[in-house]
């Protein structure tokens, strides 16, 4: 959790309230952590934290887009923001498309 605040603050996004997301209450059994965060401008976003040696690739990122779309319709809240921490090397194809799909990438 402070990787992913370091990662945050470095990039100027501050959340003084962050709540992490059950993901088992979704049926998601992906290694990744979920966070649902309140900015100071009180704008939603929602984060996907994820920590591995192996590389991201353009499947892995089309599959998080798809839990993202599930969370987004099963609670019902509406994020002004969809940021995806990777602490992984990642394809830049993947990287293209993740931003083509609304998400911010942050590294």
């Amino acid at each position: 959790m402070r990787n992913l605040i370091d990662i945050m603050v470095k990039n100027s996004i501050i959340c003084p309230k962050m709540d992490k997301v059950d993901k088992q209450k979704f049926k998601i059994r992906k290694k990744i952590n979920i966070y649902n965060g309140v900015t100071i401008q009180s704008h939603r976003i929602l984060i996907f934290h994820i920590e591995r040696k192996s590389k991201i690739s353009q499947r892995e990122i089309r599959l998080l887009n798809d839990i993202g779309l599930k969370l987004i319709e099963r609670s019902k809240i509406i994020f002004k923001t969809k940021i995806l921490v990777i602490n992984a090397p990642t394809c830049s194809k993947a990287k293209r498309l993740s931003e083509g799909l609304g998400w911010k990438f942050l590294d």
